[in-house]
């Protein structure tokens, strides 16, 4: 790593900082009773429901959080490109309407991106124009990291929610999985799916009070029924219903690899 990756590094060193404490903070919420669940049973239909009897906002320190995640990924970007500038004006600035260029379309970014990166060397230009950082480009993930910050910037609060990504496989499906695997290797040792977890039959949405999140006959029920919620982005338009610290440490490992391979290509020297 060279002293130059170092320094660029210290906004994805906070960006991952920040997107490190998110977990912590969810689940305090969680477990100090944001999300509660409980069990209904129905002895006419002989069946369970498990729903959620308490959803209460999500606190604002996460979403600000979420936001602060989002401007250093989408500074250390930034960083790189002034620092591309530097170097190929042999100069120490400052310089003015230096960004590292993201735009709506592959069109817009043919007439946004030359004022933007200004005074680069041509193989600096050559190699972010590789990327294809424009809504559906290779660089699609840094289109959505670039927009989602234009609205924390723009507004107090990013949309996030709960959401239900999983729960505890049931004894009907795990008996069909391990039917499965013995079928396929006769006489094999049946794998341990107790702890397995699966996604909702209807597929992950957003939670709201008195929501009913799985129906289980009589048959298969069982004392322990675990289910996962996760943060979720609620701004459609960018990113809807797509896990917030999953997405985050994709955009995190997006930008690292892109500072890396600056690095690896000689261009920050």
């Amino acid at each position: 790593m060279s002293a130059s990756l170092d320094l660029l590094c210290t906004k994805l060193e906070r960006a991952k900082k920040h997107i490190r404490d998110l977990q912590p903070e969810w689940t305090s919420f969680f477990k100090s009773g944001g999300y509660v669940i409980l069990p209904k049973d129905d002895p006419d239909k002989g069946e369970r429901s498990y729903y959620l009897s308490i959803a209460e906002d999500i606190p604002p320190v996460i979403a600000l959080t979420v936001g602060d995640a989002l401007h250093n990924l989408r500074s250390a970007l930034d960083h790189l490109a002034y620092h591309l500038v530097r170097i190929g004006t042999s100069g120490l600035g400052p310089f003015k309407h230096v960004y590292f260029p993201i735009s709506e379309s592959a069109k817009k970014y043919e007439t946004e991106s030359p004022g933007k990166i200004k005074g680069m060397r041509q193989a600096a230009k050559d190699a972010i124009g590789a990327i294809e950082p424009y809504r559906g480009g290779m660089g699609h993930t840094l289109w959505q990291l670039h927009e989602l910050n234009i609205v924390d910037k723009h507004r107090l609060i990013l949309t996030v929610y709960g959401e239900l990504l999983s729960h505890r496989m049931l004894p009907w499906q795990r008996a069909q999985m391990i039917d499965a695997y013995l079928g396929s290797h006769p006489g094999g040792m049946p794998p341990d799916l107790s702890d397995v977890h699966i996604m909702p039959s209807g597929g992950t949405r957003r939670l709201k009070q008195g929501d009913i999140l799985l129906t289980v006959p009589a048959s298969e029920l069982e004392e322990y029924m675990n289910f996962v919620i996760d943060i979720s982005f609620g701004e459609p338009e960018i990113l809807g219903g797509n896990s917030v610290i999953h997405t985050l440490d994709s955009m995190a490992k997006t930008v690292e690899t892109i500072l890396v391979q600056f690095d690896r290509l000689g261009l920050l020297i």
